[in-house]
């Protein structure tokens, strides 16, 4: 019974509206009534057994003799009449091959302006500027966080310091490798 007030405290303290619910079964099942089952729906099948009617070998439905040759005809003569009327009843709408040239003409200035405003934009900074302006003790955490050796201690090795290496060949490197 703990667990049930546990529960019905949990419910409370949500605001559920099943908290007001009672806890109790809604639904009851008569004595027995899994005991009685299995005999009473055998009882209902012999039951429907002996109602089915038997038709033995002969067929319930009847087809008109040729229905079927005769179809194909019937339906392709059908198609043609409705053809017929959709013929008389279709418009050419005029304005569907200007309406094509001014869809590619609002396409090609949607184009142009987005270009120009992502390629001429005054405000994009270079990467290597962005990067300059990071802190080098932010830097230092970062890559200490992250990899888990000083940047410092590696920077004053003398195996990196004499390397020459260009920025150049550095975006090479990564352009061949990925930039991951």
């Amino acid at each position: 019974m703990n667990e049930r007030n546990n529960i019905q405290q949990e419910l409370d303290s949500m605001g559920s509206p099943l908290a007001g619910l009672p806890g109790g079964m809604p639904y009851a099942v008569p004595e027995g009534y899994f005991e009685r089952l299995p005999a009473e729906m055998v009882n209902v099948a012999k039951m429907n057994e002996d109602s089915v009617p038997d038709f033995g070998k002969q067929m319930p439905f009847s087809v008109p003799s040729g229905y079927f040759d005769e179809l194909p005809g019937a339906v392709l003569e059908r198609a043609k009449i409705a053809g017929q009327c959709s013929k008389e009843t279709h418009r050419t709408i005029a304005f569907v091959p200007r309406f094509k040239w001014v869809a590619a003409a609002v396409l090609a200035i949607v184009i142009g302006v987005g270009s120009v405003m992502v390629f001429m934009n005054p405000h994009q900074k270079a990467p290597d500027s962005l990067l300059s302006a990071v802190p080098k003790n932010e830097i230092n955490a970062y890559i200490q966080g992250s990899y888990g050796f000083d940047a410092v201690t590696v920077l004053n090795s003398t195996h990196i310091s004499n390397l020459n290496v260009d920025s150049k060949d550095i975006e090479a490197y990564l352009n061949e490798t990925g930039w991951d």
